[in-house]
């Protein structure tokens, strides 16, 4: 099985956020200067984890593709 590198974008995780929350959820936010957006919660780190390196590699690609 092949492993993949999901932190392609890390330069981008100062905007996606991985916090614990009750009842040993995490939870995804989007935080943009003082706004902050709940993207959505998850029952274990690395699920949360994954949606957040997803996300990052997104925000980076919309990044790339506005200076092109």
């Amino acid at each position: 099985m092949k492993h993949w590198n999901t932190r392609r974008a890390p330069h981008m995780e100062k905007y996606v956020l991985v916090t614990k929350v009750k009842r040993g959820l995490w939870q995804v936010n989007l935080n943009v200067g003082v706004q902050r957006f709940l993207l959505g919660q998850w029952e274990t780190k690395t699920e949360a984890n994954w949606f957040r390196d997803m996300l990052c590699i997104a925000l980076d690609k919309v990044r790339k593709d506005k200076e092109a």
